[in-house]
């Protein structure tokens, strides 16, 4: 997607409202709240999955502290992923676009693989993943590797029902599933 901002071309990347957020990073130290809430979303998939959609909303309600806080913290993500800034996010519902995320970047990982998220001054606020339809699931995982022993974070795909916790001591990535 490409608008015009003033007399610049601007490159951006479309995330749909329902996708923001499905797959994220979050503190390892939340990972006993994180669990509960999955647990409690199979509970509520029993009750109110339909045959196409759902009878009712199940909303997330939990704390989100930063990842991290530095004095860049846009530039030491891009200098431990080894990564150069993508197009700038935006997000879109079905028919509108609802607008710029603010302090937000992109940093495209491998095929349809890019990480996302929002600074607020020296924090790293959000950090999601986005994943196209034939994602490069390695560059996905040593970003997670990465980032866990960096930041001590867990990757959250709520979608799927499964955390990534850590990685042992032979190099094999942790997993958690309710």
């Amino acid at each position: 997607m490409v608008i015009f901002d003033g007399d610049a071309e601007t490159s951006l990347f479309p995330i749909h409202e329902d996708d923001w957020s499905q797959t994220e990073f979050l503190k390892l130290s939340q990972l006993e709240e994180i669990k509960s809430l999955m647990s409690e979303f199979q509970d509520f998939e029993i009750e109110n999955r339909k045959e196409v959609g759902w009878s009712n909303i199940f909303v997330r309600r939990f704390d989100h502290p930063p990842i991290f806080s530095s004095i860049q913290p846009k530039q030491k993500l891009l200098g431990l992923l080894s990564g150069k800034e993508g197009d700038k996010p935006i997000v879109h519902s079905s028919s509108a676009i609802n607008g710029w995320v603010k302090n937000g970047f992109t940093i495209p990982l491998g095929q349809d693989v890019a990480l996302y998220g929002y600074t607020v001054d020296t924090e790293l606020k959000a950090l999601g993943a986005s994943l196209g339809e034939n994602p490069d699931q390695q560059s996905l995982t040593t970003a997670f590797r990465i980032l866990n022993k960096e930041f001590d974070v867990m990757l959250v795909d709520w979608r799927s029902q499964f955390v990534l916790t850590g990685v042992d001591n032979s190099g094999q990535v942790q997993v958690w599933r309710p």
